[in-house]
This record gives C-alpha cells, sequence and structure tokens, in this order.
C-alpha cells in the first residue's frame, strides 16, 4: 500500500482533536486511564504499527487478539 499511513511517520500522534475528543470522553466517563490523551493516542498506534509491520515483514502470526488486549490493559482504567 503505497500511501498507507503505516509507511510513514502520519500513523504516529498528531494533534487529531476527533481522536483525542474520544479518548477524553473514555477518560472523562472512567473507562480509560486519567493521562493525556496523546499518551494513549501512542500506547494504540505505535503498538498497531509495529504490529502490522511485524506481520507484513517478518511473518509474525496475525491473530490480533493478544495484541488487542495487551492494549486494552495498557489503556483500560479497570
Amino acid at each position: 500500500m503505497p500511501k498507507s499511513p503505516v509507511l510513514t511517520d502520519e500513523a504516529l500522534p498528531g494533534s487529531d482533536q476527533r481522536v483525542q475528543g474520544l479518548m477524553q470522553a473514555g477518560i472523562d466517563a472512567g473507562i480509560l486511564k486519567n493521562v493525556d490523551p496523546q499518551l494513549h493516542m501512542t500506547a494504540v498506534f505505535s503498538l498497531v504499527r509495529r504490529y502490522s509491520d511485524l506481520v507484513r515483514n517478518h511473518g509474525y502470526p496475525t491473530d490480533f487478539s493478544p495484541v488487542r488486549a495487551m492494549i486494552w490493559d495498557a489503556v483500560s482504567a479497570k
């Protein structure tokens, strides 16, 4: 995918207000840990970016379940 954001630094969190707003709503509702929304974005997008690189370039198993659980553990308030 030549224009894929996974291949560029555009995949890293920026100042997307919609995503930040969703993260903040999750924080306010007590669903997500009470940290800056950009930290949540970094955790989520960095893990997904690395996972997709491992699958695409290194033959990593394609089962996303353990990665999804890892992301949820990182961001959820529990």
